[in-house]
């Protein structure tokens, strides 16, 4: 659910929403374009905060109490928690009675105030104070005139339903239809590549300032304050390693010899299928079911091992053919300007958003533009890199099949590495969503860094993210069959 739902049904204000997942108390999946998406154990959590907060238990305790409760080991600290928690009611208990000890001691001044002649500020209602308001005593009008209606706020409906600005409401239509929007983009840059090839040179330009803003979006979704909580998600974690960089290089491997000779081709193929996804893989799994919670946490380090390991998995495939093809200058500028700069600004936008209200309604904001800058992205990329294309777009098209068969394998394998490590229902098919999805944004500006006789190594890349976003919304009707809850037990979206 969205986080105006989540707002709705629990009665709790969005900007409260905001804050919790800023201290660490309510974390939420993110969409393509930047909306937060919540499961139902947001609403047991918020349960559970607004008992522990009537009870006077600060944020930090709250969340220490959170991470014990998640972690199923309540009753190995009950006897621990119980004397904090009467403690705790003993000390609000102490506190009242000093508030009423000091409300009493001021009677004597009420009293002297209404003796005053003229208007006196004094609040309508009973008091156990005596002197506060007396029978038959004259109440300033200021004070019992009720207050004027309040307009009504164009952002919400009659019945209280928020509704979206005209432009929130056209970028939730560009993310319900981003299979159109990025299908759409790849023909009108095929157009204009072929129509006039003479504005290549001037987009490629272009190219690498979207693609860094894109980036910076992208990154702005992986949260560097889970890092260290992935590291301690046991099974989940070691299943997603083993599926990203024991698996997927094995079923690329087995492809491999069937590729199309092009030596750019399979330097694209192995680029963009070697690298997990670490953005709309959330978002998708959270719609088949999958623990988008896990699967958030685990990012960072899928993003981080990736980047270790590219090497040498291009270096296993492509031996000394590696060092003909690849300029080593090039492409440290293109891993630095377009990935490492981009990843550093995004985090240190989290860290301004987690102390700041105006940080977050920054990230908040920037989050929407994920859709058009990617819409962008693809539009430049083709129209920039068709008219070098020459006689090897037949190549790019026998890449299409491979594409599918991984998606294909990827199912199966998914599957069977969930049940090796017995993962539970959600987490199963987050692995199998977190094996399917690949990289090509993040190493899209890698391929552009070739040589112009390997510039058809970023058609391949792009390629192979319109297959793939197609092969998501299978994957969100197909998944839940393949490993579909116990009887009886539904599992909620997103946990």
């Amino acid at each position: 659910m969205r986080i105006s739902q989540l707002a709705e049904r629990t009665g709790t204000p969005a900007t409260t929403l905001r804050f919790y997942e800023t201290a660490g108390l309510l974390p939420a999946a993110r969409t393509p374009a930047g909306y937060r998406v919540y499961g139902e154990d947001a609403v047991e959590r918020l349960a559970f905060i607004g008992t522990a907060k009537q009870l006077g238990l600060p944020l930090e305790e709250i969340a220490e109490l959170l991470r014990v409760w998640e972690s199923g080991a309540c009753k190995d600290v009950k006897a621990d928690l119980r004397p904090r928690v009467f403690a705790r009611i003993a000390e609000v208990e102490r506190r009242t009675a000093e508030l009423v000890a000091s409300e009493q001691q001021c009677c004597p001044f009420f009293d002297f105030l209404l003796q005053l002649d003229g208007p006196v500020l004094r609040l309508p209602g009973p008091r156990p104070c005596r002197g506060l308001r007396p029978a038959g005593r004259a109440v300033h009008p200021s004070l019992t005139t009720p207050p004027p209606p309040r307009p009504a706020c164009h952002h919400t409906t009659p019945q209280g339903a928020p509704t979206l600005s005209p432009a929130s409401g056209l970028v939730a239509r560009m993310e319900r239809h981003q299979v159109a929007v990025y299908v759409g983009a790849l023909a009108a840059g095929a157009l204009l590549g072929w129509g006039a090839p003479g504005a290549g040179p001037g987009l490629e330009h272009v190219l690498t300032p979207v693609l860094a803003a894109l980036l910076y979006v992208t990154f702005l979704q992986v949260p560097a304050a889970e890092l260290g909580r992935s590291l301690r998600s046991g099974r989940f974690l070691a299943a997603a390693l083993v599926v990203n960089f024991v698996v997927v290089p094995l079923v690329v491997a087995a492809m491999f010899a069937f590729l199309p000779a092009d030596r750019a081709v399979r330097l694209g193929v192995l680029l963009v299928l070697l690298t997990p996804c670490v953005d709309y893989v959330i978002a998708f799994s959270g719609l088949a079911g999958g623990s988008s919670r896990r699967l958030l946490a685990a990012t960072p380090l899928l993003l981080v091992v990736q980047m270790v390991l590219l090497p040498g998995y291009l270096l296993l495939f492509l031996g000394a053919e590696l060092a003909d093809v690849v300029e080593i200058g090039p492409f440290v500028e293109a891993f630095v300007v377009l990935i490492v700069i981009p990843l550093t600004l995004a985090w240190l936008t989290q860290g301004w958003a987690a102390r700041r209200a105006t940080g977050q309604r920054v990230a908040d904001a920037v989050g929407t533009t994920m859709v058009p800058l990617m819409a962008a992205t693809l539009l430049t990329v083709v129209a920039s890199q068709v008219p070098k294309l020459g006689d090897d777009l037949a190549a790019v098209a026998h890449v299409v099949p491979f594409y599918v068969l991984f998606l294909v394998a990827m199912a199966i394998a998914g599957l069977a590495v969930a049940r090796l490590f017995r993962l539970d229902v959600p987490a199963g098919r987050a692995i199998v969503f977190t094996g399917a999805t690949r990289n090509s944004l993040v190493v899209l500006p890698l391929a552009l860094a070739l040589p112009d006789q390997l510039a058809v190594a970023a058609v391949v890349v792009v390629t192979q993210t319109l297959v793939e976003v197609v092969g998501m919304v299978v994957y969100v009707r197909v998944v839940p069959r393949l490993l579909p809850a116990p009887a009886g037990i539904e599992q909620p979206p997103g946990q």
